[in-house]
């Protein structure tokens, strides 16, 4: 920059203070303060909500008696993520390394994590905090937890299994060897070196049995006798078998315990009935079932099968296994299922079909609702964690539909690109939007049951947000974001992919109608969608068939008589046409364009009958009925109204398409598709019920009528600012302001390139011609700083030429204008909602428009992003101006700031906000009044909002560093800075959202969205407290006489009874509790019990025995003292019996063991 420009800035701010200073001497109301009863010392950060999830998830738990949730994180965010019954809480972990096993103690208040580091956590969901932390000695490579104990079994990559006390946090004496090392069921030369715990699984009626299992060979283990009771291995077939050299990846028990089948890294499965050890009852490829073509490419190769799992419905007598792999790489994606009978032993599935998943998966797990017979006795559902890492839940209902889950796992599926905060939406559009529909009640949501909120937890606060969410796939959902954990509007959801042309297209941005709900979204490809909402469709009456038969037969009649009137109008139709367009031409060239003046078509149809027209005006909108205007191919932009038809509009038939879908359920539903070149539209805004204001990527600005599809006006704002700027024709025709703010602006010579438009706002305020009356301004902020005017009331008259004239301010210095406030001097926004009518022109409009103008003193912040620009206002101007006024034209007021100025009424304030500066000019006489410039050196500012509360009106500042900066109004003087919490993303604050009501919602994470308050606000509460663990819920009593009682029901042969007499009793927990190690504790309460008991009999004995000591009653109480005792012996026996029958036992197997070591021996042994 040049010493002479320097020179030429200096005048022009010291001109432009002089001029100020004149103003606000002439009107002392300019400089009042609207923050002067703000107190700093209340200004605090106080949590709100948070939405979403920190990251994408790898691993879940289910809890069904808690009725809890868990997810955790990937494997750099380590956190778990525990829901509830609309709660949830987030308990961070020590380190980031990815959590590989997660698992609910059930039933109690304990959640174990294993981490890919091999550590053994267990989290107290009481306190969310750890209890224990312990390494493990080896690589964990499976688990299996014992419902209704303490022990959680742990296989490591070295074979051995450890058990995992799980209150104490320590591993317990009972250790599993090495079961590979002394095997003699196979050549050990066919094991790998590796002797992988591949999967583990208790039993599911027993305690004493477990199912280990490693590549080569799987193990029945005894836990009782710590021995292998049978062995299942696919070595043992025959050299010649095609299974037999497959190695095991998976397998699960069958309902009943009888059987197990296992999953192989061929794709085969292989059903063992475990008293078969030599060959599986029947073996199966998973992917011959939907095998493909033969001679394809790929048709033979299957994928491992990883995961497998076999529930039972008791309710249709039927079992079922889920098989997750197997496929070939050209079936569908999905999880396969194989039917069997529950009670019978048959060896083939029934059937077999797929659980189809839109991507493939990583893993999945079933929902059980019976914490027993490990856990798969009438499952709830299935969830499944896609190769996306988003979680979808399906029910194991015909048709396995999905279960609606918690908004932050919504966030997930598909993953959340974007989202658009819009606080206090009027009341109207948002009951409209949020208010219960029948989809709603029939939405099957995710039975989690568990959790209880605190006394201080707050679910809903007393506002009508509403979040926009943009997911991956063009997909956009709604949530009413005035609960806390967010409530979705499922109703709501646009698939934009589906009424696109070009599906590689981005949204870029969006806009809610305040009025009615319409949604407007500006797409990479230069296409506008328009979305209506349309309610629940009405039940219709029953019509009596005559009637309706009746009606039927007018109704073709008239069909008839229409199409006669049609034809004699077509032979008539040459000579009327060629005079109808002279005569419009030549009204079009002298009439006035002022839409005001305009009187309102008599017609409400027009048929055209022009073969082959493709003119989407021609079908006039199903919900607003008007007469299309005949196309003015010589006028470049025109202008109207929300009122009346303009008579110059121009319709281009490439530009609008009407898609005008309906449905019998509520939702969006596509209006109209607008195409506006081939650019990104940047910004789009609404105005009323059909007005809407488009800006492309080059600096075109668009004003469309979306339900009469009128282009109103159109012109390159950026391109004729850049002519006007650098390249300055000889002769340009040039207003006052916009000559004296080319001479003070030192940048003029530096812009290289056309500008682009940042910022579109409506406001009702004064007009740079009419500083007197208030009407519908609109504003564009240009990226160079330069700020345009127009009165919707004469846009008509704006041409490119005259486009010059509508430069109203410039901000010096120059930089982007990130957004526009109009504000009164009581802090009232002057937003426009609808299209102001002032009662002059009124009076000239001989009809009276459809369009309703509704007044609200609320007001939806806009949140200016990179990506998403809710550039929509909410507030309509609360006040009037003056009928008895005269207009003053206020150019030559604002370039010499002489004593024409008279007082306004009711004087408006625009705060113009730039990277750069911040500037506040009277509205109608665009003067500057205060200026606040920060240097190149300082952090750049992100966008601002005018906050108001009962303590006074200030303006807040998002900059980039993270921090807010609070001014104070008009004056601009800084009153305090304070910086947002730290786990902010200071990389997306570009995304952030600011409300007008002191709130601000910011990204915390890749899809995690948090909200804070930082003004006080005593109507409206905040609050978190969570409390996860129910107490009141009851683990039930262990079912570990099942098993017992099956026996007893069998029939049994005399050999069968024999070998009965010599086996133990089935295992306890009691028993199980002391193989683990842990010396049993006596219950205090039963010891209390007996002590009270003891107690009674005492004292009933002495009171019977100084009562009677020597009578019949002291005889029979000696008598029943003394069969007692004989009782006790007997007792004694009996168990003296037990243990040599258990002593008996022991010999008997060894003897059997001796017989068959000495069978095996060869003949040279001896």
């Amino acid at each position: 920059m040049s010493l002479l420009d320097k020179i030429s800035g200096l005048a022009q701010k010291a001109k432009e203070n002089v001029v100020s200073k004149t103003f606000i001497s002439k009107d002392k109301r300019l400089e009042h303060s609207l923050s002067e009863h703000i107190k700093v010392n209340d200004i605090y950060f106080e949590k709100v909500s948070t939405y979403g999830l920190p990251s994408t998830i790898n691993v879940i738990a289910y809890d069904c008696i808690a009725g809890l949730l868990a997810v955790a994180g990937d494997s750099t965010h380590a956190y778990i993520k525990v829901f509830g019954k609309g709660i949830s809480t987030t308990i961070n972990l020590p380190k980031s390394v990815g959590i590989k096993y997660l698992q609910f103690k059930t039933g109690f208040p304990i959640l174990i994590v294993i981490d890919k580091a091999n550590t053994i956590i267990t989290l107290d969901l009481r306190t969310k905090s750890i209890r224990h932390v312990l390494p493990a000695p080896a690589i964990i490579t499976s688990q299996t937890y014992c419902i209704g104990t303490d022990w959680l079994f742990i296989g490591y990559a070295n074979g051995f299994i450890d058990v995992f006390d799980i209150m104490q946090g320590t591993m317990t004496p009972y250790q599993i060897p090495d079961l590979l090392e002394n095997q003699e069921v196979i050549d050990p030369q066919e094991i790998s070196h590796q002797h992988i715990v591949v999967d583990l699984q208790m039993h599911p009626t027993e305690l004493n049995t477990l199912l280990i299992g490693y590549e080569a060979i799987v193990f029945v283990w005894n836990i009782r006798e710590s021995t292998i009771r049978r062995s299942y291995s696919l070595r043992k077939l025959d050299k010649s078998s095609i299974y037999r050299n497959a190695n095991l990846t998976c397998f699960a028990w069958s309902p009943n315990g009888s059987r197990f089948i296992a999953g192989y890294d061929d794709g085969c499965t292989h059903l063992w009935d475990v008293k078969n050890e030599q060959k599986p009852i029947t073996s199966r490829r998973i992917s011959e079932a939907f095998s493909a073509v033969a001679g394809e490419e790929g048709a033979a190769a299957s994928e491992p099968i990883y995961q497998i799992a076999w529930y039972a419905n008791t309710a249709a007598s039927k079992s079922y296994v889920v098989v997750a792999g197997g496929s070939n790489a050209l079936d569908i994606q999905g999880l396969n299922v194989l039917e069997f009978d529950l009670d019978s032993d048959s060896r083939e599935a029934k059937k077999q079909s797929i659980m189809p998943l839109p991507t493939d998966l990583s893993h999945f797990l079933i929902l059980s609702t019976d914490p027993y017979y490990l856990g798969m006795h009438n499952p709830l559902g299935i969830a499944v964690i896609g190769a996306d890492h988003c979680l979808r839940v399906l029910s194991l209902e015909h048709g396995f539909p999905l279960f609606k889950l918690p908004p932050a796992l919504e966030f997930l599926g598909p993953n959340i690109l974007n989202a658009c905060h819009i606080p206090q939406l009027p009341s109207a559009a948002f009951k409209r939007l949020a208010g219960m529909t029948t989809s709603d009640r029939q939405t099957r949501y995710l039975p989690i049951t568990g959790g209880v909120a605190g006394p201080e937890h707050v679910y809903h606060i007393d506002a009508n947000d509403l979040l926009v969410t943009i997911h991956q796939g063009e997909v956009v959902k709604f949530w009413d974001a005035s609960y806390t954990a967010l409530r979705p509007l499922s109703h709501l959801t646009i698939h934009c992919l589906d009424d696109l042309v070009d599906q590689e297209a981005f949204l870029c941005c969006l806009d809610v109608n305040k009025t009615n709900g319409t949604f407007t979204i500006g797409f990479s490809d230069g296409s506008v969608l328009v979305y209506e909402y349309q309610p629940d469709a009405q039940i219709p009456t029953e019509v009596d068939p005559r009637l309706r038969k009746r009606n039927e037969e007018f109704i073709n009649s008239c069909d008839d008589t229409l199409k006669e009137i049609s034809d004699l109008l077509e032979d008539m139709g040459s000579v009327s046409d060629t005079q109808e367009e002279e005569h419009d031409h030549s009204h079009a060239t002298t009439a006035s364009t002022n839409p005001f003046l305009s009187e309102q078509p008599t017609s409400t149809t027009t048929t055209v009958t022009t073969e082959g027209t493709t003119n989407p005006f021609l079908s006039p909108s199903p919900t607003h009925h008007h007469q299309p205007q005949q196309q003015q191919q010589d006028i470049p932009s025109e202008a109207s109204t929300p009122q009346l038809p303009p008579r110059n509009a121009s319709k281009s038939p490439s530009i609008f398409h009407s898609i005008n879908k309906h449905g019998d359920k509520a939702g969006f539903y596509p209006l109209v598709r607008i195409s506006l070149g081939t650019l990104p539209v940047k910004s789009v805004v609404s105005l009323g019920d059909s007005i809407i204001a488009a800006a492309s990527e080059d600096g075109t600005l668009y004003v469309l009528d979306i339900y009469r599809q009128l282009i109103l006006f159109s012109c390159n704002i950026a391109q004729i600012d850049f002519q006007n700027t650098v390249v300055v024709p000889a002769v340009q025709p040039k207003s006052d302001i916009a000559a004296e703010l080319e001479e003070a602006d030192p940048s003029k010579t530096e812009q290289k390139k056309p500008a682009s438009i940042t910022s579109i706002r409506f406001f009702n305020t004064y007009s740079s011609t009419k500083v007197m009356a208030i009407s519908t301004q609109l504003y564009v902020g240009l990226s160079n700083g330069h700020i345009y005017q127009f009165n919707l009331s004469t846009l008509d008259k704006v041409t490119p030429e005259t486009l010059n004239e509508h430069l109203s301010m410039r901000m010096i210095p120059s930089g982007p204008v990130l957004d526009m406030h109009m504000i009164d001097l009581a802090g009232v926004p002057q937003s426009a909602l609808s299209q102001y009518v002032h009662e002059e022109q009124k009076k000239l409009s001989k009809q009276p428009s459809h369009h309703s103008s509704h007044n609200s003193d609320e007001e939806t912040s806009p949140k200016p992003s990179s990506i998403i620009s809710n550039s929509s206002s909410v507030a309509t101007s609360t006040t009037s101006s003056s009928a008895n006024n005269k207009d003053v034209p206020s150019k030559r007021m604002a370039a010499i700031g002489k004593g024409e100025y008279r007082q306004q009424e009711h004087p408006h304030l625009n705060v113009c906000i730039s990277t750069n500066s911040v500037q506040v000019f009277l509205s109608g006489y665009n003067v500057k009044l205060f200026a606040r410039e920060f240097n190149v050196n300082n952090a750049k500012i992100i966008q601002g909002q005018v906050v108001s509360w009962h303590q006074g009106t200030c303006l807040v500042l998002l900059m980039e560093n993270g921090k807010l900066a609070f001014y104070s109004l008009p004056a601009l003087e800084l009153m305090l800075e304070m910086s947002l919490p730290n786990h902010c993303l200071l990389d997306r604050l570009q995304e952030a959202s600011l409300g007008r009501d002191g709130r601000v919602v910011f990204w915390s994470g890749k899809y995690q969205m948090e909200q804070f308050s930082f003004i006080p606000k005593p109507d409206m509460h905040f609050g978190e407290s969570v409390i996860l663990f129910d107490s009141s819920r009851a683990m039930p009593s262990h079912p570990s006489l099942v098993t017992q009682l099956q026996q007893q029901k069998t029939k049994k042969t005399w050999l069968d009874t024999v070998a009965g007499a010599f086996q133990k009793e089935p295992l306890t927990l009691q028993d199980l509790d002391l193989l683990m190690g842990r010396v049993p504790m006596e219950d205090p309460n039963e010891l209390r019990r007996q002590k009270i008991d003891a107690y009674k009999a005492k004292m009933e004995k002495e009171a019977s025995g100084s009562s009677n000591s020597k009578g019949p009653g002291g005889v029979f109480s000696q008598l029943g003292d003394k069969m007692n005792e004989r009782g006790e012996k007997l007792n004694q026996l009996d168990q003296k019996f037990q243990d040599m029958n258990a002593a008996s036992g022991d010999f008997l197997k060894a003897v059997k063991e001796y017989n068959e070591r000495q069978a095996r021996k060869k003949w040279w042994e001896f």
